[in-house]
């Protein structure tokens, strides 16, 4: 009767190895899926900062934009169709004058950021945001027989694009800003 019990455990001895060689395997993929999991997330989260990061920029283009018309524009800056100097009048095909500049990077249309108002530059961008602003004719009917410079002022639309830290971020806005005289 002993020598069975010591065939029955000498046959058991290879069953463990098999055993834990299954749960560290099975430990090793569950571990590669976490890291998997966790990468993709932090990917994710650095997308959305980046995309937060040129949004914050592309504000920046706008208030520069805003601080330079209070500042130096007039309906008598020299608005071109050419957008002179990021400086366009509307546009008179369907394409508006911010969505025919095809590059707003080198295209030489977009004003620079501060390039106008002295502003310092934005740290941690991939480029420094641009924007154009378009002379927008005022609606006289609303302004109840004034001119358009009295109490209706002078709309102005502002394009702004930023880019986070990485150049390939882009954010596009727009607002109107109205300069009474």
């Amino acid at each position: 009767m002993q020598m069975k019990n010591n065939h029955m455990a000498n046959s058991q001895n290879g069953a463990v190895l098999l055993v834990s060689i299954i749960i560290l395997v099975l430990l090793t993929i569950l571990g590669v899926v976490g890291m998997k999991s966790s990468i993709l997330q932090e990917k994710l989260a650095a997308g959305a900062m980046d995309q937060n990061v040129a949004f914050q920029a592309a504000e920046s283009g706008l208030r520069d934009a805003e601080i330079y018309i209070s500042a130096s524009v007039t309906p008598a800056s020299g608005f071109s169709a050419a957008c002179t100097d990021g400086l366009c009048l509307p546009s008179t095909t369907a394409t508006s004058a911010w969505a025919a500049i095809l590059d707003w990077n080198d295209s030489g249309i977009p004003i620079v950021f501060g390039s106008k108002t002295g502003a310092t530059a934005i740290a941690d961008v991939g480029r420094q945001p641009r924007y154009i602003i378009e002379l927008i004719q005022p609606d006289l009917t609303s302004c109840a027989g004034e001119s358009a410079t009295s109490t209706c002022g002078t709309p102005y639309r502002i394009t702004a694009m930023g880019w986070g830290k990485r150049s390939t971020t882009p954010v596009m806005l727009q607002s109107i800003y109205v300069k009474i005289i």
